[in-house]
């Protein structure tokens, strides 16, 4: 009797790794889904808009934790993050209050609830009270201070915040860790990303580049030529004149009357181009011209 087995089908080489690419996306799919968010951060210019927008930004992350560590519900982190996002949003839209106002606001509001609760008791929540103060300390300071200096103070919150993110990732503590691991590829993919690390100063998002003023023909007068000692600051942008004089044009004279004409020529015409062969019977026809006249 045989009891050897069938023979099963084994996955060939390329669909087991990809297949075990996918399991391992799947498993981290908080830093997956983070890399996508932050991917348009990476291509983002530098103004002093995007500087200015990230700083307020910076002021949702310390207050999420301090609204789920006052609550005590860490299954709350992605609806409160949501609702942050919503209403960050609606006060980008408004031209009444700041944002960093009110998102200051709420998060003072969330630290006095947290606190008429007990809350301070508990080293998690004065924690979160700490990082609070010292990020929204960097996202005041580069609200208002010159942009140049602002987008490395800004930069260095987030990139503090994703430290942050990952130590209570490690930890387990205050927030769900899928949204720890997001929060902290978001924070370094901005704090690394061109809008506030990139050399050269920040851009206004109403520049524009210089016109360039090209060479232009002109039939006036040159310029007067600059004395010795004088600034010629005010005339650096202006284009250098062309002096061209335009000669009119003028009919040939007719030439006099002792030099012979050659055939085809009329006053005030210019001369018609003969070929080689009719200069040649011209010639020809004069010889036998002057033979008849001298017999």
């Amino acid at each position: 009797m045989n009891t050897t087995p069938p023979p099963t089908s084994t996955p060939s080489r390329p669909r087991a790794r990809t297949t075990r690419a996918l399991a391992a996306a799947a498993k981290r799919w908080p830093t997956v889904l983070g890399v996508a968010a932050g991917a348009d951060t990476l291509l983002a210019e530098v103004t002093d808009d995007a500087t200015h927008r990230l700083a307020e930004a910076l002021l949702i992350l310390p207050m999420l934790y301090v609204i789920v560590a006052a609550l005590h519900f860490r299954r709350a982190t992605w609806p409160v993050f949501f609702v942050c996002i919503a209403l960050f949003i609606a006060l980008r839209l408004q031209d009444w209050l700041a944002p960093s106002v009110v998102l200051l606001a709420i998060a003072l509001a969330a630290a006095i609830w947290g606190t008429s609760h007990g809350h301070h008791r508990e080293r998690d929540f004065r924690l979160q009270l700490v990082g609070m103060a010292g990020f929204g300390a960097l996202a005041v300071a580069g609200l208002v201070v010159d942009p140049d200096l602002g987008r490395y103070l800004v930069a260095a919150g987030w990139l503090g915040h994703a430290v942050w993110d990952w130590v209570h990732l490690a930890k387990d503590r205050v927030v769900s860790r899928s949204y720890a691991e997001w929060c902290g590829t978001v924070d370094v993919m901005i704090a690394v990303g061109p809008a506030p690390l990139t050399a050269g100063p920040a851009r206004s998002s109403s520049y524009t580049r210089p016109t360039v003023i090209p060479l232009v023909r002109s039939n006036s007068a040159p310029p007067e030529p600059v004395q010795s000692g004088a600034s010629s600051t005010g005339s650096a942008l202006e284009a250098p004149r062309w002096n061209c004089t335009v000669r009119p044009h003028s009919s040939p004279a007719a030439p006099p009357e002792s030099v012979s004409n050659p055939p085809g020529y009329s006053p005030g015409k210019a001369p018609t181009s003969l070929s080689p062969g009719a200069t040649w019977n011209a010639a020809r026809k004069r010889s036998r011209r002057s033979t008849r006249q001298a017999r």
